[in-house]
């Protein structure tokens, strides 16, 4: 049985929406806004695998601060993770969106980071993925 779940998908969009089954809206890697900083209001979709145990996920939203690899968090959340004998019970996925409001304060590649939290307070990094914000068109 393994310490820490697998992360199957992180994907970045406008909506998540589950009815029965994820509908996810507008998936996106990169945004384009005209002026930094930007706030941004969008979704991350996780689908956790082998959930054996109860425990938290964290998602964090950050970038790298300068030459001395310090990395400055913009963005984070920590959800309750459960398994039910009904959802899912033979795969023990977990699936969910998460609502993100962010101020991007400049252009460049941001990473999202996923964590698992186990039992006392183990925490794993499972995946991770980037968002490249760059300057959008002038109209």
């Amino acid at each position: 049985m393994p310490d820490s779940p697998n992360l199957n998908a992180v994907l970045l969009c406008d909506a998540a929406v589950s009815t029965g089954k994820w509908n996810l809206i507008g998936i996106f890697s990169a945004i384009m806004p005209k002026q930094v900083p930007f706030l941004h209001h969008f979704q991350i979709y996780v689908r956790v695998a082998d959930m054996h145990t109860s425990g938290r996920l964290r998602m964090d939203i950050s970038r790298s601060n300068g030459d001395n690899g310090e990395k400055e968090e913009l963005w984070s959340a920590e959800i309750e993770l459960r398994t039910s004998s009904t959802e899912h019970a033979m795969a023990k996925l977990v699936e969910l969106g998460c609502p993100v409001q962010c101020i991007f304060p400049d252009y460049g590649v941001y990473d999202i980071t996923v964590r698992h939290i186990g039992g006392k307070k183990s925490e794993h990094i499972i995946g991770n993925t980037t968002l490249i914000v760059t300057r959008g068109k002038e109209a």
